[in-house]
């Protein structure tokens, strides 16, 4: 079950890195930051964590009922 949870931020700790990294390097200016946040938290993390929720499968999920009744309830 840590593999699916590591597996499912993975992509939100590797776009946070990225962006770490480009702000290190200064590609961005102070006014495109408004706009790429509200591209990653508006279109690219929600549909990746959507994925990532079907994608598993159902015996993982009735492996463990817990996480299964908060897939349901998100």
């Amino acid at each position: 079950m840590l593999e699916t949870i590591v597996l499912a931020l993975l992509p939100a700790i590797t776009t946070m890195a990225l962006g770490y990294f480009a702000a290190r390097h200064h590609d961005f200016g102070l006014q495109d930051v408004p706009t790429l946040i509200r591209m990653v938290m508006t279109y690219a993390l929600p549909i990746n964590l959507f994925l990532d929720i079907v994608s598993t499968s159902r015996a993982d999920l009735l492996r463990d009922v817990p996480l299964a009744i908060v897939f349901v309830v998100a």
